[in-house]
């Protein structure tokens, strides 16, 4: 596996006890970034590779140009990310070529991978989220509302938060018995954002309703009612869908991909404007009252999310492209 350092990738891929190479940038600025490629294309000459699975599109370009001549290296993408510029260029129409195949998680964003990259339709495939579709038996508190918030292990920038600090502060005036709390992958006393968070949470005069939780927690999930996304990552969060799958409501800023899987939603769902602490204020509000939960539509309506985005039909389906690439490549190989 082939990663930032800290990375969600990393703690991902050390569960699964794999095999780790790091990244030696904190962050890659360029699709022409000459160390990565030197690092990459040593990394191909070195292993023996049947596949390479990329989720970063300034590295596809460089492995796209690396594995230009190679046959024998099938070369797939995974995006859950809008693009916001196209790259229909000549020298990207030429790398697009080496692309095997493209997995999003949902019709829109084939549309958005189509608009903004020269690949044919056929390559770019809806695979869903591959969420884990347990259920969760929810721990309810009478009276209290608890809020909770991931905070990706890579993020640095506490202003990213003062959205919620102040929605957070504005609704404790109006209404009592509320809680925050802050999920993380990995130790917080090793996350960068931890004292920052403290400070800011005194800052905003709420250090009192503020707690922190690492997610591999037994049952943190079911420990909450609303859950937050605040867009800052600017991808799609499985993480939150299998929040959703709890009975928990979300609260989201804004995205083409929450509107498509969560725009028939009975109730359970709020979107804000992104960065706008007082929708997001006014939105928690809206659910604290929300009646929807415990509905047979609302029901069904988890059932229907389950069946499109589980992770069982998700690893079937990316397992069966995964063994046509190695199936091409033994048919070039004759």
């Amino acid at each position: 596996m082939y990663c930032y350092r800290d990375s969600f990738i990393e703690l991902e891929a050390k569960k699964l006890k794999l095999n780790i190479i790091h990244c030696p940038k904190g962050k890659i600025d360029s699709a022409f970034d000459l160390q990565i490629f030197l690092d990459l294309k040593g990394l191909i000459n070195k292993l023996n590779l049947h596949f390479i699975n990329c989720q970063h599109i300034k590295v596809l370009w460089i492995l796209c140009f690396i594995l230009r001549k190679n046959s024998q290296v099938s070369l797939f993408f995974t995006t859950g990310k809008a693009f916001r510029k196209s790259f229909k260029n000549f020298l990207f129409n030429i790398l697009a070529k080496r692309i095997d195949n493209v997995f999003v998680p949902t019709i829109e964003y084939k549309k958005n991978v189509l608009r903004s990259l020269n690949i044919i339709s056929s390559k770019v495939i809806p695979l869903g989220l591959g969420i884990s579709t347990t259920n969760v038996s929810r721990e309810e508190k009478d009276g209290e509302k608890r809020i909770s918030l991931y905070v990706a292990p890579h993020e640095k920038v506490i202003e990213d938060f003062n959205t919620i600090f102040i929605a957070i502060s504005h609704v404790a005036k109006i209404r009592k018995n509320i809680s925050l709390t802050f999920v993380t992958e990995k130790r917080w006393e090793n996350h960068l954002l931890y004292k920052e968070l403290q400070e800011a949470s005194m800052l905003y005069g709420i250090e009192s309703i503020v707690s922190y939780k690492e997610r591999l927690e037994e049952k943190f999930k079911d420990h909450s009612d609303i859950w937050v996304d605040l867009g800052n990552n600017k991808t799609v969060n499985p993480f939150l869908l299998e929040i959703f799958l709890t009975e928990a409501s979300i609260l989201v800023a804004r995205k083409p991909i929450i509107f498509e899987i969560l725009r028939n939603s009975p109730g359970q769902v709020e979107t804000f404007k992104e960065g706008d602490p007082r929708e997001l204020r006014d939105k928690l509000l809206k659910l604290f009252s929300s009646k929807a939960r415990g509905t047979k539509k609302y029901r069904d309506y988890l059932e229907e999310i389950s069946k499109t985005n589980d992770r069982k039909s998700y690893l079937e389906s990316l397992s069966s492209h995964y063994k046509r690439g190695l199936g091409l490549q033994y048919r070039s190989e004759k």
